[in-house]
């Protein structure tokens, strides 16, 4: 079975069947021959009130259609019985409100109900359609949806231009730069909430339960208890947070408060480092109180008591209670909030430092920054420079790593441990630049498949996994630079197979998809031995005014599509090039044919150069982009109106100019020019030929004997003729004009769709 969106679902048990049907209270049986049956359809409940439209929709009145009806639908009929579903009468309203259609199977109601409906008590959704996922679990439904958007928006790193900028971001914008107040070496700004008008809902009984969940885990780790209660000490210690006092808890607005459950949650790949979160976005009766982050107060250990609910509980537990002095890392706007007060630090230290200000606002990623420099005094001086603006603002730069000892000296960072050195098959921490595995010694990136214990029986041990477990694994392999993407997208084709298939998340796979799974395993080990240079061109010194090329190549097949960024120099009568960035996708649900894949690869990589230059200090000479499909050669250089909408809406990636190097050969190059001239004839010309002059006088602008195109179709179709025969309005003004073709034929056309021809037409004599 092939559904919407490309999905498709195999029914092993399905059966041929011949059957007949009827329409309601009608003696008349139609055959359905060839139906095949499927264990469910899974389709929408649907509902329809027909009394409560009559009284709101006129049209509807008089039809014999039953009051009420409601039901799921469990009969779907095809293409082969059109017959019994073309509209032998109609009832049509305006242009936003339903229809009623009269077949041979009786009436049918459909479309969009924008009025209110009479009935206050009573929804109405006409041919509805839910988008949900076959399952009862909430947690694999948000999967479901997470992973689609994953196989559907996965471009990290290309931009596919502007858009309007959306109202919740304007008025968090607005709150940072109306509420930011520099204090000191600190910063107070205010708390991004969803609207002016906030009340929240009694969130203590929610705390307590939490802090006793976390009691219960803390009893059974000694360790971590006596960890979490030095971090909470520290808070306090530093004036982050202090005890509430009794006239702090009568005084607080109790629809203004809001406890904060405290979390400890640790990195996979750091255990052993316990970071408390203060979940200021939990969870309570089913509200996730999002952008918001409230003042009052973290609960610390509570002791067990009987009447703990009562009206004095919380002066009971006064001395338990204590109250956050600063933005907590468990609010959802903290990221922001941080970002904006680092980047507004960096523009008032910009007239002083402007190198490092301009650093900090494009060389750092949330709380890591990343830069290079050609000497090392400038790195150094660039980097306490950047330290400097950061403590301004109360942020303390620490963990500098360089490949360059003297930088570390310069930063005070030298100390007797070792670098982490990264072996396939070491156990150890590897060193981590924004998340990338980075070797300081050899100055190079590297790929390590250092998998959590949970996960190795199905990667090394070749257990069977389940579709859940394959999922972690494909998602835990990190490359923002697409440099491994030949690899990783076997893992992403055989992900999106499994979940087209709409197995549950929990089952095995089956044996062919082991099989491939198998495969890829065994492939995405290789990757250990991978080394990239973290310089493009080592031995090259790119400020010597050398030609810097951009080569962007791009291809698709039928189960992905993808391209790849290089830099090429020539050197001392040597060519290099250095691969810069790539990306690669499967390919979208909806199947789509080679071309339009290969329209797609081009599309992407016109973006992924954009985004190259756009993010390169480097000054890049000429830009290339290079595909292997004529056809999408021949529709980037033909006009938009000739194509439909998928083809026409990607054309953007046109550039204004095409470099004569592109057009390789004559044909193409003829093919360009012959475009170039007729969309300039028929944006400048053919408006002057077909100008409506009765706005302008009395005179008829077409007359027998005229000669005239006929504007129909793609432009190769266009045909002159003659006109025979003209026709006119009650004006005056020619409508239409009977038009002999080339060809003899006599046909109809509206005036409108002719063009005259300025030229004299002689008669057979002459």
């Amino acid at each position: 079975m092939s559904w919407t969106g490309g999905v498709t679902r195999t029914e092993a048990d399905s059966k041929r069947i011949s059957l007949e049907i009827s329409a309601r209270n009608d003696s008349r049986r139609y055959e359905l021959a060839n139906a095949h049956t499927v264990r469910k359809l899974s389709l929408p409940h649907q509902e329809l009130n027909f009394h409560s439209l009559t009284d709101s929709f006129a049209h509807f009145q008089g039809l014999p259609i039953q009051p009420s009806l409601k039901g799921e639908p469990r009969l779907l009929i095809g293409l082969q019985h059109t017959d019994l579903l073309a509209p032998l009468e109609a009832r049509l309203g305006n242009p936003d409100e339903p229809v009623a259609v009269r077949s041979r199977l009786g009436w049918a109601v459909y479309g969009l109900c924008k009025k209110p409906i009479s009935s206050a008590t009573t929804q109405h959704h006409l041919m509805r359609h839910d988008e949900r996922e076959n399952t009862s679990d909430g947690g694999d439904q948000e999967l479901n949806q997470l992973l689609k958007d994953y196989f559907t928006l996965k471009e990290v790193g290309v931009k596919s231009g502007s858009l309007p900028e959306n109202p919740e971001i304007a008025r968090a914008k607005s709150l940072l730069r109306e509420t930011t107040v520099r204090v000191g070496e600190r910063f107070t700004t205010g708390l991004l909430w969803k609207s002016n008008d906030f009340h929240f809902p009694n969130s203590f009984p929610m705390a307590l339960k939490r802090l006793q969940a976390l009691e219960r885990k803390l009893s059974k780790d000694p360790e971590l208890k006596r960890d979490v209660h030095q971090q909470i000490k520290h808070y306090i210690d530093k004036g982050y947070a202090h005890k509430a006092t009794r006239r702090e808890l009568e005084e607080a607005d109790p629809s203004r408060t809001w406890y904060l459950p405290l979390n400890v949650v640790s990195h996979p790949r750091k255990p052993e480092k316990k970071r408390l979160v203060w979940d200021a976005a939990a969870k309570h009766l089913e509200e996730t109180w999002k952008r918001c982050s409230i003042k009052y107060g973290f609960v610390e250990k509570i002791p067990k008591h009987k009447g703990f609910y009562s009206g004095s509980t919380k002066v009971y537990l006064l001395q338990y209670i204590y109250i956050m002095d600063v933005a907590t890392f468990g609010a959802s706007c903290s990221p922001c909030s941080a970002q904006y007060i680092m980047h507004r630090n960096a523009e008032e230290n910009a007239l002083e430092f402007p190198e490092a200000a301009k650093a900090i606002q494009s060389k750092t990623y949330m709380d890591d920054y990343f830069d290079s420099c050609d000497t090392e005094a400038e790195a150094i001086q660039r980097a306490q420079q950047v330290k400097l603006i950061h403590a301004r603002a109360g942020f303390n730069m620490r963990s500098w790593v360089s490949n360059c000892e003297s930088v570390l000296k310069g930063m005070g960072e030298i100390s007797d441990e070792p670098v982490p050195i990264v072996e396939h098959d070491s156990v150890g921490k590897p060193l981590r630049v924004l998340g990338m595995v980075w070797d300081p010694l050899k100055d190079v990136f590297k790929y390590t498949t250092n998998w959590r214990n949970d996960l190795m029986p199905y990667v090394l041990e070749k257990q069977r996994s389940t579709i859940r477990i394959a999922l972690r694994i494909v998602m835990s392999l990190f490359d923002p630079l697409g440099l491994i993407g030949p690899i990783l997208i076997h893992g992403r084709i055989l992900m999106q197979d499994l979940w087209r298939d709409n197995l549950d998340w929990d089952s095995k796979m089956g044996d062919i998809e082991f099989e491939k799974w198998q495969r890829w395993i065994d492939l995405i080990q290789t990757i250990n031995a991978l080394e990239i240079p973290r310089i493009y061109f080592s031995n090259i010194n790119l400020l010597e005014g050398k030609t810097l090329q951009l080569n962007v190549f791009t291809d698709a097949s039928e189960l992905a599509y993808g391209c790849a960024a290089y830099l090429r120099i020539a050197h001392d009568d040597q060519v290099q090039c250095s691969l810069v960035m790539a990306r690669c996708k499967v390919a979208p649900l909806k199947h789509l044919t080679i071309p339009q894949l290969e329209l797609q690869a081009a599309l992407l990589g016109a973006r992924l150069m954009h985004s190259v230059v756009q993010n390169h200090s480097l000054q890049i000479n000429e830009s290339y982009l290079h595909t292997d499909s004529e056809v999408v050669l021949s529709w980037i250089t033909s006009q938009p109106r000739e194509f439909k909408q998928f083809v026409a809406c990607r054309k953007q990636l046109r550039p204004p100019r095409i470099s004569p190097k592109i057009l390789r050969s004559s044909y193409k190059r003829s093919r360009y020019l012959a475009n170039e001239l007729w969309d300039r004839w028929i944006k400048e010309y053919f408006p002057a030929l077909n100008l409506r002059t009765k706005w302008h006088n009395d005179d008829v602008s077409l007359r027998e004997g005229n000669l005239v195109l006929i504007a129909e179709g793609n432009r190769r179709d266009w045909i002159r003729g003659t006109i025979e025969e003209v026709h006119t309005g009650s004006d005056g003004i020619v409508r239409e004009a009977m038009v002999r073709t080339a060809n003899g034929k006599i046909v109809r056309r509206p005036a409108v769709k002719l063009a005259v021809i300025p030229a004299e037409v002689k008669s057979d004599e002459e």
